[in-house]
């Protein structure tokens, strides 16, 4: 999977070390940010999960729509549409 943000690994564990920390704790924080990173939504993945809740939406309505208007005719009319 492709990070949504640009992070340069190494220029992060530089920072790190000159900060005075030592290397292995810095590449231990490097890894965790970088998997973390890894897991944000783009927003590609924002704009398809849209799209299908709207398209769950949409079908829902439809369902409400039918039954509202099915509920609306006599009960011998909605018996001879379900058989």
């Amino acid at each position: 999977m492709r990070n949504p943000v640009p992070f340069d690994t190494h220029a992060f564990v530089k920072r790190w070390v000159a900060a005075g920390f030592p290397e292995p704790r810095a590449e231990a924080h490097d890894e965790n940010l970088a998997e973390a990173i890894g897991q944000l939504a783009t927003k590609e993945d924002l704009r398809r999960a849209v799209e299908l809740l709207e398209a769950k939406i949409e079908a829902i309505e439809e369902r409400k729509e039918q039954r509202f208007a099915l509920s609306e005719q006599k009960p011998e009319q909605r018996q001879a549409q379900t058989e």
